[in-house]
């Protein structure tokens, strides 16, 4: 402070404070394991929700495709719109905050539902929080690290988030046969490992100071300041995302061909 004193808790400090393995700065290891127990929540539910909605709600294959859409559209959407958002409120933490609370929100209400118009409004709810915290959470990743280490840190990270799609379903799977293959106590499990990512996020991440809205011009929505290659990026994107097909309905496939139902989330 003014006076020469050291202040307790310098976000600063914090931000570029070195995690527990090398290289790894402690914002983005923290944001690793958040990463990891929130997609260990979220798998635990993916695989067994289009068999939860056609076997126990009857819901139609063509609902469930409306329902599956509506999700992944908001998510996108609310990519752009968060990540633009961040840039100008130059702050991160408070929307990764409040798209991790959206989803833990959303989750364990699945265990509640009796309609398929419920789940709509829940995955809704559940994707528009992934959608507001995605481009924060990664501009937080790339605030809190070196330019030289960027590529490690990001690495690290969707190693994370991709080692909690793993254990998810795997979870899931033992739960399944203890459950007497009753879906609905695993959606309500599903609440404490994105619990414990909420608490990581409030306690362990630290913001990185903003800078004065006088030093740098503010960010405009729109693609004209980017090059031809990152527009050409987005377009394989586009036409990739557009041909892959939704795990949903690969799931329910799983019912013509006789699978037993404790393997689906194995699959």
């Amino acid at each position: 402070d003014k006076q020469g004193k050291k202040n307790p808790y310098d976000p600063v400090s914090e931000i570029a404070a070195q995690g527990p393995l090398p290289g790894i700065k402690k914002n983005v290891f923290v944001l690793g394991v958040v990463s990891f127990l929130q997609d260990v929540s979220s798998e635990m539910i993916y695989p067994l929700l289009p068999l939860f909605l056609a076997q126990v709600l009857g819901v139609s294959k063509a609902y469930i495709g409306l329902i599956e859409g509506t999700a992944e559209t908001t998510a996108s959407l609310m990519k752009i719109a968060s990540g633009w958002l961040s840039d100008r409120l130059r702050k991160r933490k408070a929307l990764v905050f409040w798209g991790y609370f959206l989803s833990t929100l959303a989750n364990p209400f699945l265990a509640l539902t009796t309609a398929g118009w419920q789940v709509l409004g829940l995955r809704f709810m559940d994707r528009l929080g992934k959608g507001v915290r995605t481009s924060p959470r990664d501009a937080l990743i790339a605030d809190s690290t070196p330019a030289a280490t960027r590529g490690k840190s990001f690495g690290f990270h969707r190693a994370m988030d991709t080692l909690g799609a793993v254990f998810g379903p795997l979870i899931a799977f033992v739960l399944l046969p203890l459950f007497n293959h009753n879906y609905r106590p695993i959606f309500l499990l599903a609440l404490i490992p994105t619990s414990l990512a909420l608490l990581m996020m409030i306690f362990f991440v630290a913001e990185k100071r903003a800078v004065a809205s006088g030093d740098v011009s503010l960010p405009k929505l729109s693609l004209r300041s980017f090059d031809r290659k990152f527009k050409m990026l987005l377009l394989v994107i586009l036409l990739f995302t557009l041909g892959n097909t939704r795990d949903a309905f690969l799931i329910l496939t799983t019912q013509n061909v006789a699978v037993a139902t404790v393997l689906p989330p194995i699959l």
